[in-house]
């Protein structure tokens, strides 16, 4: 799964816990539905600030909206010590 796909994935599933709806995630972030159902359906990524919005508005820490994803960042060259 892509990065956008997780985080999307996860307000899925707070946001149904919670009974909210993408017409209050587009008014969260004063974005159209369109744009907010691209959030939500991970066919588009939030940015750093609207990521901690949607964080503080669901309750949960922004680091959840994380999990899961498997990192394998490798450096291009490697730094002398």
């Amino acid at each position: 799964m892509t990065t956008k796909e997780v985080i999307a994935e996860t307000v899925r599933g707070v946001m149904a816990m919670q009974s909210k709806t993408q017409k209050d995630l587009a008014e969260l972030l004063g974005v159209t539905r369109q744009t907010a159902g691209q959030y939500y359906n991970g066919y588009a990524v939030m940015n750093t600030d609207q990521i901690a919005a949607v964080a503080a508005w669901l309750q949960v820490d922004p680091g959840l909206f994380f999990q899961g994803l498997k990192t394998e960042y490798q450096p291009a060259i490697a730094l002398a010590v």
